[in-house]
């Protein structure tokens, strides 16, 4: 990094208040998002017709996807609440993360980060992963790439419009859910704690 300190080499790209690198792609996100509807049209009736196998799918996610984050910022050892409290969110898109970490006071630049990695690793590793397990429904594959890697995961599917419809919703009912579980005063303290557990002493 040239002797840059990583917290200000990231704080450089997003989250500084001044406009970086990371600001702009972001603002690019809403209006990428809008024209996944697009898609949702075109494959309605298969979405309507597994409602239920979505909502519960993306509820659940959401929920694992929090509590495995949580333990993991535990297991890591973070310096910093806010450090520890960032990778909550990193399973979804990275406006709803942001206003995910506002609730839990997490570090906008680590929080872009983990949003970023999760996304990459999901691009890359979810259809081997899947597939070594046997898992080539379209709906599923395309469930569990939106709910694991949301945005990034989701494009990688786009020349397969079955997968890629069902990504689109998985990816989004997931940050919904996620956020929504957030805003829930117990649930967001409870995770709080668990992902904090190796700081709060040395507070």
């Amino acid at each position: 990094m040239g002797g840059i300190a990583a917290a200000d080499a990231l704080m450089s790209y997003f989250g500084s208040g001044i406009v970086g690198p990371g600001d702009i792609i972001s603002s690019l996100l809403g209006p990428a998002v809008i024209s996944f509807g697009l898609q949702l049209y075109l494959y309605r009736e298969m979405l309507m017709n597994n409602s239920i196998r979505v909502i519960l799918t993306t509820m659940l996610s959401a929920l694992f996807g929090l509590y495995s984050s949580a333990f993991m910022a535990q297991n890591v050892g973070f310096a910093t609440v806010e450090a520890a409290v960032s990778p909550l969110t990193r399973c979804i898109t990275t406006p709803l993360a942001l206003a995910g970490g506002k609730l839990t006071g997490a570090d906008p630049s680590f929080t872009a980060l983990f949003v970023v990695l999760s996304g990459v690793l999901g691009a890359s590793c979810s259809e081997t992963i899947l597939s070594t397990l046997k898992i080539q429904d379209p709906l599923s594959v395309g469930l569990s790439t939106g709910a694991s890697s949301h945005g990034i995961g989701t494009a990688s599917l786009v020349n397969e419009p079955k997968k890629f419809a069902s990504s689109v919703v998985s990816m989004t009912l997931t940050g919904l859910w996620t956020v929504c579980f957030l805003a829930s005063p117990n649930l967001r303290a409870k995770l709080i704690d668990i992902a904090s557990k190796k700081v709060l002493p040395s507070v």
